[in-house]
């Protein structure tokens, strides 16, 4: 099993989600993995150069044009960020019997496990607030902690996603929902 397939609660077998990528992910397992000496650790490596490319061309873009090269890169970001949203919970529905902070705590679970490729140590707190810890060499890391509460505080970074109906992580929000299910009011999906 995969570090992402499991999580103790019954609600995580009930949550719906696509792979992002799906179509070269399938074929990377089927006819690259399965058929090649291939070794998937340069695919880190590859991934890393990819991030640190995205880094630099942040900083050349602010150098030479300051706050706009900024937004330019930020927005390019936002825009993946709600592309791969769109594609994890394309045509999937949020089951009726899964709390708000229970679908958002499975939601960041793909977020975190998958899409940024982390070991995280997820909890439901109550049926208003989760939490994660991000782990290192097998080590849980208090200092990365993240407190979601679906009812309090900012929106979470992959907010912008259209089925999660948030606005972007540096505006409050009064009210949002997944799949049309109202998840929180007076507040956006907090991370402190």
């Amino acid at each position: 099993m995969s570090h992402w397939q499991h999580r103790p609660e019954p609600g995580w077998k009930k949550f719906e989600f696509n792979q992002p990528y799906a179509a070269g992910l399938k074929r990377l397992k089927e006819e690259v993995l399965a058929k090649t000496d291939f070794d998937p650790a340069t695919l880190w490596q590859w991934g890393t150069m990819q991030a640190m490319a995205v880094i630099q061309i942040l900083k050349d873009c602010e150098v030479a044009f300051g706050k706009d090269g900024q937004n330019v890169v930020y927005g390019a970001l936002r825009k993946i960020g709600y592309d791969i949203g769109s594609q994890i919970l394309d045509g999937c529905a949020p089951p009726a019997d899964l709390g708000q902070a229970e679908y958002i705590s499975y939601f960041t679970t793909v977020i975190n496990r998958i899409t940024y490729a982390s070991l995280e140590a997820p909890r439901i707190e109550d049926e208003n607030a989760a939490t994660f810890d991000m782990s290192f060499r097998g080590k849980l890391n208090p200092s990365y902690r993240k407190k979601l509460r679906p009812s309090l505080g900012m929106i979470y970074t992959m907010s912008t996603i259209p089925k999660l109906n948030l606005v972007n992580h540096v505006n409050p929000v009064r009210s949002c929902s997944v799949l049309g299910k109202p998840v929180c009011t007076g507040g956006g999906i907090g991370v402190s």
